[in-house]
């Protein structure tokens, strides 16, 4: 009983102590990177273009704080190097837009380490193009049909930690610059219908797409509001 008393206690001190809490709002750009799923790929182009597991991630965020409670909105883009084999192209990309909430766990001084979880909805582009000049003179147009522009999207959701501190931090000044990390795990709905371009046409195929993947990133950016001891 003694031990969880002094367990408790030191849990209370360390999200406690030398506590800087700030009420107002947050933004930031972000970049870094994430995994890309490309299975499944194959059924749709009846080819398996190798694309690299790790494509560049873009975006941004912006959250409201109340004493630890953090809500906002965040959004991204993905893409991995376009690969080329034969005569054809192939591009894989995809993007999402999700709420998230989050609870600022540790925050002492100027820094702050805390969870997060999203929800929203995100999807994933892939394109198989023809690099082939069509010579109208021939008087022959060879059908290209693995050609095309295919999409599918639905709800993701991810979970994850992030930590923050304020650049250039005064206590009596109500903006500081905003410099972070986050890393976390995105999930997705499986899905195995595709649309085509247009959104005219839907393709099933026989296995599951998922948008999942983990992802790193890299945020800088800008805070606004007061201090509260």
């Amino acid at each position: 009983m003694k031990k969880i008393s002094i367990t408790a206690m030191l849990l209370v001190f360390l999200t406690t102590a030398y506590t800087q809490v700030y009420k107002g709002s947050g933004g930031a750009f972000s970049l870094g990177v994430q995994s890309l799923n490309s299975s499944g790929l194959p059924q749709i182009s009846n080819v398996s273009p190798a694309f690299d597991e790790i494509g560049f991630n873009f975006g941004g965020y912006m959250y409201w704080q109340f004493n630890r409670f953090t809500v906002g909105i965040k959004g991204y883009g993905v893409g991995v190097r376009p690969v080329e084999e034969g005569d054809y192209r192939y591009n894989l990309s995809g993007g999402a837009i999700l709420g998230e909430i989050g609870y600022k766990v540790l925050y002492r001084e100027k820094n702050a380490l805390y969870p997060f979880v999203g929800i929203g909805y995100g999807g994933v582009r892939y394109e198989v193009d023809d690099t082939r000049n069509l010579d109208l003179g021939s008087g022959s147009q060879e059908p290209i049909l693995n050609s095309g522009v295919y999409s599918q999207g639905g709800l993701v959701y991810d979970a994850g930690i992030r930590w923050e501190t304020f650049l250039f931090f005064e206590k009596d000044e109500p903006e500081a610059g905003l410099l972070g990390i986050e890393a976390g795990y995105q999930f997705a709905t499986p899905n195995s219908d595709w649309n085509t371009k247009g959104g005219g046409n839907v393709i099933g195929v026989t296995d599951d797409y998922s948008f999942d993947g983990w992802f790193v990133k890299l945020t800088l950016g800008d805070f606004e509001g007061f201090f509260e001891k």
